[in-house]
């Protein structure tokens, strides 16, 4: 084995160590640990690139061998990984090179637990094909061993035989319960043929015979949810889409699906159609779905978009969120209390997107929030929020002692464009401060209060562009050109007799500056 596959091995073990510990430390959904998942995930498959085959290491106590020779490494995560495998009787470890980010998560939970506890379990082999893992094998001798098993447990998970059933049926035997799961799916597709059947050709005798048919439909719809594989039930759910886009078919009838949709609202539909999004032409379909289930699935959605690794997926969870508009409101106030700073903060940027005043007192509440993230979508959320309210709490925040974010809590000023705010940020722009240790903060405040554009700040942006200095010649003269460049939101005379002396003076970036916001207003150089 060369130097470099060597290299990329024992930083693939490094990351996957790293896991091990982010999964001990971290809560679902938690950035740093989808973080650690991603990096183990890109540094395997720098591994398996280049060959295409899986990556199979034998497994010692002192550390990794690849065929006979030791994986040499200076780092010591490798090795004392390796001793925690070899606890949890871990001879051979084999990752396909189609490793998935949900399989290595799962498989980092278990061997974080105590041997004792896997044993107990029923070992380590047991749990890895209880919990489908099929893109990562242990214990297996030979590599066909480990695709077979591979091929089985994905066979498991598309096959078109459904698994699904309730739990008083859970004593039957095997054949049993493939023969009733068998026809339970045929009798899927089979309802939906009856019921397109009635649908084109719709009269008052076969009316209770569609309310029947659709019944079935539904509780069949519900047991295949519920097992191994509920993708059995999406031919159901777009068949239901296309006959509601029907705008020729009796609005009864498309009270009813409404109805059959609605009793479908449950955590393993919602997970579902977000699964099935990850096609982008599928979208169209889960939103409109989804849009018709019950409000109960706002929990679901919230839950969901704390644990997703996607960014794809989580975008597309964010916008379902925002489209429920007011509904959703409750839910996600509720979630601005949970530990996790994520959660928090993702709640925070979808409330914001109704810019509804009645929210500002909670985005206020959440400006004294222990986790800086949290503190900065709040204020991004006032600033979204045209209020004499938001800048009123905004500005009593920079006022505070507490006020520990004063560079965003003045952009979002200028944002806002409150004339209330313009005295604070004179005041701001204006303080002493000879060896301009806040330059960074008047500098900002010069730039709210061009945003906010009100005359009352003309006079303090002359003095700031006029103002010249020899000690800190080019700190202030960063403050002019700032001041220079505010002057471009205003249309007085003084200010364009001031720009335009300013772009004929001899301190070159001054003038650029002048020159420039003299071209924004639209006026020439020239007196």
């Amino acid at each position: 084995m060369d130097d470099t596959n060597e290299k990329k091995v024992e930083n693939a073990l490094i990351g996957m160590a790293k896991l091990l510990k982010a999964t001990c430390y971290y809560p679902d959904g938690h950035p740093s640990l989808n973080g650690a998942i991603k990096q183990a995930i890109q540094l395997f498959n720098a591994v398996t690139a280049t060959s295409h085959e899986p990556l199979v290491l034998s497994v010692s106590r002192h550390g990794f061998l690849i065929d006979t020779h030791p994986v040499k490494t200076k780092n010591p995560l490798p090795e004392a990984l390796a001793q925690r495998f070899f606890y949890h009787k871990i001879k051979v470890l084999t990752v396909f090179d189609d490793l998935r980010g949900h399989h290595l998560l799962d498989f980092a939970r278990l061997v974080s637990n105590e041997p004792a506890t896997i044993v107990a379990q029923g070992g380590i082999t047991t749990l890895l094909d209880r919990q489908l893992i099929s893109t990562i094998a242990v214990n297996e001798m030979n590599l066909t061993a480990a695709i077979n098993r591979k091929q089985n447990l994905e066979f498991q998970q598309t096959s078109e035989v459904n698994f699904a059933s309730d739990n008083s049926i859970g004593s039957l035997n095997a054949t049993t319960d493939v023969l009733q799961i068998k026809e339970q799916t045929d009798s899927i597709k089979s309802l939906l043929q009856r019921l397109d059947a009635i649908l084109h050709n719709p009269v008052p005798e076969k009316e209770n015979q569609f309310l029947k048919l659709l019944g079935h439909l539904t509780r069949n719809m519900r047991l295949t949810l519920q097992g191994n594989i509920p993708q059995q039930t999406l031919p159901a759910f777009q068949q239901i889409d296309l006959w509601l886009q029907n705008t020729s078919l009796d609005k009864r009838y498309i009270t009813v699906l409404k109805q059959a949709l609605r009793s479908l609202s449950t955590r393993e539909t919602v997970n579902l159609l977000i699964d099935e999004t990850i096609n982008t032409s599928k979208q169209a379909t889960s939103r409109r779905i989804i849009s018709e289930l019950d409000n109960n699935i706002i929990n679901f959605l919230i839950d969901r978009l704390a644990i997703e690794l996607n960014h794809k997926l989580r975008k597309f969870i964010n916008q379902l969120l925002i489209n429920q508009g007011e509904k959703a409101f409750s839910p996600l106030i509720d979630s601005l209390g949970d530990e996790r700073w994520f959660v928090v903060r993702n709640a925070i940027a979808i409330l914001a997107e109704s810019r509804d005043k009645q929210l500002i007192p909670i985005f206020v509440k959440q400006l004294q929030h222990q986790d800086a993230r949290v503190v900065n979508e709040a204020i991004r959320a006032l600033a979204r929020i045209k209020s004499t309210e938001s800048s009123q709490a905004l500005i009593h925040q920079l006022n505070t002692d507490t006020g520990n974010f004063p560079l965003q809590i003045i952009l979002a000023l200028g944002a806002l464009g409150d004339p209330i705010a313009v005295q604070p940020l004179i005041h701001i722009a204006t303080q002493f401060d000879p060896t301009l240790n806040k330059k960074g903060l008047i500098k900002v405040a010069i730039v709210a209060l061009g945003e906010i554009g009100d005359p009352k700040a003309i006079p303090t942006l002359l003095h700031l562009l006029q103002k010249t200095k020899i000690i800190k010649r080019n700190e202030y003269n960063e403050i002019r050109c700032q001041a220079a460049t505010a002057l471009s939101h205003f249309k007085d005379e003084a200010s364009l007799k001031a720009l335009q002396r300013a772009s004929k003076g001899h301190q070159r970036t001054l003038a650029t500056a002048a020159r420039h916001a003299l071209r924004l207003r639209g006026e020439s150089s020239d007196a």
